[in-house]
């Protein structure tokens, strides 16, 4: 992939959101499992035609930093950013939680304050990748008791603090927990879908879901992820037979 500076911001910003995304094939992470395979493998199969820009890491670098000055004063009792693996049918699964106490596993997201009033009880992403972390922590010896979000709301303002609106610009509330039988069918079916895409030609490749397009019942012919953000969207055999991205 080859990144861009079209706005001539600093060389410290762009020397700290300058990293390459790391595909390992003998390794499954949450973010991988979950990850489109029609993104996956046009990722791997034309990287070096691949450009961005590093304005469109900025959030990126607001998260990492949050996660890191966390990490950097964390508690003598908490476990923080330790990266578990486990192996299931022949292939190693891996994840970094963000912290682990008593029993707890907690991640810390940025997101907006619309984000959390619209999913009060977490996006459906949070939720399987907790349960994953859950699943590596037990694989692991860990006796897993819940599953958190520490949500920063980044665009909170205390003037319009109301009914339904956060009082403080943290919200934290428990995740649902799956059974351990639910987790282990999604990231077998998970794996199994990446694995067979590996064998596919472009035009072959599954297609992306509505959800994993951002597609809204509001803008029915409106797909963002498609028209703004997928980065191999020009290689796309989806979008140009669907002519997703003049929609």
């Amino acid at each position: 992939m080859k990144l861009t500076n079209k706005f001539n911001l600093p060389e410290s910003f762009v020397n700290s959101v300058s990293y390459d995304k790391y595909i390992n094939n003998d390794t499954f992470s949450y973010s991988s499992l979950s990850e489109p395979p029609q993104i996956t493998q046009l990722s791997i199969r034309h990287d070096s035609e691949i450009e961005d820009d590093v304005s469109n890491r900025v959030w990126l670098l607001f998260g990492s930093a949050i996660h890191n000055y966390l990490q950097y004063h964390a508690g003598n009792n908490e476990i923080v950013e330790k990266r578990l693996f486990a192996e299931i049918d022949g292939y190693k699964i891996s994840g970094q939680q963000d912290l682990l106490i008593d029993g707890i596993i907690h991640d810390w997201k940025t997101t907006t304050v619309k984000g959390i009033l619209f999913n009060p009880k977490g996006q459906k992403e949070w939720i399987t990748q907790l349960n994953i972390y859950a699943w590596l922590a037990r694989r692991n010896g860990y006796e897993i008791k819940g599953l958190q979000i520490n949500a920063i709301l980044r665009d909170w303002k205390s003037d319009e603090i109301g009914f339904n609106y956060p009082k403080i610009p943290i919200k934290t509330f428990p995740i649902e927990m799956w059974p351990e039988s639910k987790t282990e069918e999604y990231i077998k079916e998970r794996i199994s879908i990446h694995i067979i895409s590996r064998e596919l030609t472009d035009d072959k490749l599954p297609e992306c879901s509505d959800e994993e397009m951002w597609h809204s019942s509001k803008k029915p012919f409106y797909y963002p992820r498609c028209n703004s953000y997928c980065l191999v969207s020009k290689w796309c055999h989806q979008v140009k037979r669907r002519n997703l991205k003049n929609a």
